[in-house]
């Protein structure tokens, strides 16, 4: 299984030098908001399954840590992959008693079940999904009569979706979870989308 390759895109290896030469919590990570049309047309691959792994071990001589998660693959939504898992890499994790986070990452832990949005899974990054938190769903099973629906990365269920046209210009948002033109429950009684009409949406993309 691998870890962070040795000569990572220039970008990243500079977000990881810097993170990696500062204390094992960082807070200060700066995250621009997209639409969800840029993040689905921005991602070269969007898979569905479950986690089954999570291993983090050191990387960079030991300066940081990366943790490796093991998706077991359900559907491939958008793209071409042939295997039936994916290793997604996130910088983070604990191991042997050290523990370094970053702020607004969110590593998906065993046992969850998702839609993952994934940059490029040939090449590594600080965050593997497009638009960090904004490119992480959990599917879930709590419609009224048990059908699955979608959380976004604010933890709440996803009721709409924007239209096809393309996404209107906007001013730069920083730190969001949720990707613009998404609408999220705004309390209990907002009607969820349904995971397979979320499905949809990205198999039009």
């Amino acid at each position: 299984m691998s870890l962070l390759n040795p000569v990572p895109p220039l970008a990243a290896l500079f977000v990881t030098l810097v993170l990696a030469a500062q204390a094992s919590c960082v807070h200060a990570t700066t995250i621009v908001q997209r639409d969800i049309r840029e993040v689905a047309e921005g991602a070269t691959l969007v898979v569905e399954g479950t986690v089954t792994a999570v291993e983090s071990a050191p990387v960079m001589q030991g300066r940081a840590i990366a943790s490796t998660v093991t998706i077991a693959i359900e559907e491939v939504l958008k793209g071409s992959w042939s295997a039936d898992r994916i290793d997604l890499q996130y910088l983070g994790g604990s191991h042997d008693g050290r523990s370094m986070s970053v702020g607004e990452m969110e590593i998906p832990a065993v046992g969850e079940h998702g839609i993952y949005f994934i940059r490029d899974p040939r090449r590594q990054f600080v965050h593997p999904l497009k638009g960090w938190e904004q490119g992480h769903f959990i599917v879930v099973k709590d419609g009224p009569h048990g059908e699955e629906t979608v959380r976004a990365g604010n933890g709440k269920a996803v009721v709409g979706l924007p239209a096809d046209a393309a996404p209107p210009a906007q001013d730069q948002v920083i730190g969001k979870r949720v990707a613009a033109g998404l609408r999220t429950a705004d309390g209990p009684d907002e009607q969820a989308l349904s995971a397979a009409a979320f499905r949809d949406w990205i198999r039009s993309r």
